[in-house]
């Protein structure tokens, strides 16, 4: 009676199948392809919030723009292609190796000029890299969009997404807006009677079409459920002897792990839960806490080598950068900043003459130099190679001159009194500074580049020079 019982069911619940179950199945596969699109979008928008790629687009040169992008390419998952654009829409950067095919140039001008364009868009013209773009704004610390970020991502990952959910007996397809295949899974190996559904993926302008073959797929079911009915007779009055205690045990366990590991993913790490009845989990709870301790260490000096120059204990470009943008914003407040650049004369050649070594002594005695003379309220931040760099805040104008040429004096003193740099490749100074201008400076990067050009000015005057915008 019971088997009886449960064909009748089955019957029944297969009647409709044509229309319910199907639409069912259809709607959670594009609600999955959806899933998908979100989660790249939440990727691409986490690099595209990085102080990083924001300091890239405002102050690194389409070269270094380009490397970034290469870079940025392999921890992107499952992309081919990944470019920075600036707010007027330029790409930094050669379109060509950055895989930004004509297509993909189109469909951004296109955006950038407000037009409608297919969201994703799909570019085929060279089919192993057929692929879809994404694109997502970059913006500053005042909320002004500084460009865009785009990546695209290969069309085979959209295939592996329908073969994972496509079933026997279906054929599954993916189309574009104009109805061509983006991606299909699935087959039907004989022809009979069929049943055809398409609906639309969310938060896209693709659709997603099933067809799946009706006259088998009542028998199929009424075959696996006998089947499945004679095994679960079979096996019933064992399970039941065990399922509450393996359910209870393992239940209990693994959610501690899960808890612990959530805390980890958290960065915070409370004390050991001791009501652990597994021996296995008993073991695997010190290590997640090891871990975790490490990669708090590891984290921690991985953020202060970023921020700090390794050869002078000075702040780097990337922490001057950054304490620039702090200074620039007060300075619009009305506090007076002065940026002064500053260059070592004859550095190169005593790098070479005198050796790497009286180079490197030469840069760590005009970073004490320097970390000497500044203020509590001064920032000093060597940028590279033989240049360092200032922010003076509030400091009064008649004094910045004094105050650069009495740094220049010591740092000869220094010089003189330390046997690894010889009497003749001494090193002066040559230095360009200039106030942030509340009233004329309406771009951070415009008063760097004055310092840059008075700087210049300052090393073709001669060595020891002291120049003002």
């Amino acid at each position: 009676m019971s088997a009886i019982f449960n064909l009748l069911l089955v019957r029944s619940h297969y009647k409709n199948h044509e229309n319910e179950q199907i639409r069912e199945q259809l709607e959670n596969k594009a609600l999955i392809l959806s899933k998908q699109l979100r989660l790249y979008h939440q990727v691409i928008d986490n690099v595209a919030a990085e102080t990083s790629t924001r300091d890239m687009l405002m102050f690194g040169d389409a070269k270094s723009a380009h490397q970034w992008a290469v870079e940025m390419r392999k921890f992107i998952p499952q992309s081919i292609g990944v470019a920075l654009l600036s707010s007027r829409g330029k790409i930094l950067g050669d379109p060509v190796s950055l895989r930004l095919g004509p297509q993909c140039l189109t469909d951004l001008t296109r955006l950038s000029q407000g037009e409608s364009v297919a969201h994703p868009p799909i570019h085929r013209e060279i089919p192993e890299l057929s692929h879809f773009d994404l694109t997502t704004p970059i913006f500053d610390e005042q909320n002004m969009q500084v460009g865009i970020l785009f990546v695209s991502f290969s069309l085979d990952t959209l295939k592996s997404t329908l073969q994972e959910s496509v079933s026997k007996e279906q054929f599954l397809q993916l189309l574009d807006i104009e109805g061509h295949p983006i991606a299909v899974a699935g087959s039907i190996s004989t022809v009979r009677e069929q049943y055809n559904i398409s609906m639309r993926v969310p938060n896209s302008s693709w659709s997603i079409k099933l067809t799946e073959n009706l006259a088998t797929a009542l028998p199929i079911h009424l075959t696996l459920s006998l089947s499945n009915l004679t095994m679960s007779i079979i096996v019933v009055a064992l399970i039941l002897l065990f399922i509450g205690y393996i359910t209870r045990t393992f239940k209990n366990d693994f959610n501690k792990i899960k808890a612990r590991l959530i805390q980890v993913s958290e960065g915070v790490l409370e004390e050991a839960n001791p009501n652990i009845q597994l021996k296995e989990t008993a073991e695997i709870i010190p290590f997640i806490e090891y871990i975790a301790k490490d990669i708090q260490k590891k984290q921690q000096m991985i953020a202060n080598q970023s921020w700090i120059d390794e050869l002078t204990g000075l702040p780097n470009r990337r922490h001057f950068n950054n304490e620039f943008v702090r200074a620039y914003n007060l300075a619009r407040r009305g506090i007076p900043m002065a940026v002064a650049l500053i260059n070592l004369d004859n550095f190169k050649t005593l790098n070479v003459s005198a050796g790497k070594t009286a180079g490197d002594q030469a840069l760590k005695l005009l970073a004490n130099t320097l970390q000497q003379y500044c203020r509590k309220t001064d920032f000093a931040a060597r940028l590279g190679g033989d240049e360092f760099a200032l922010l003076l805040l509030d400091m009064q104008h008649e004094k910045i001159r004094p105050c650069i040429e009495k740094l220049a004096e010591t740092f000869l003193e220094q010089q003189e009194r330390h046997p690894a740099v010889p009497d003749e490749f001494r090193c002066t100074l040559s230095c360009g500074f200039t106030f942030i201008n509340v009233h004329r400076d309406y771009n951070a990067a415009a008063v760097l580049t004055r310092a840059d050009k008075t700087l210049a000015e300052a090393k073709s005057r001669g060595k020891n020079c002291v120049v003002e915008a």
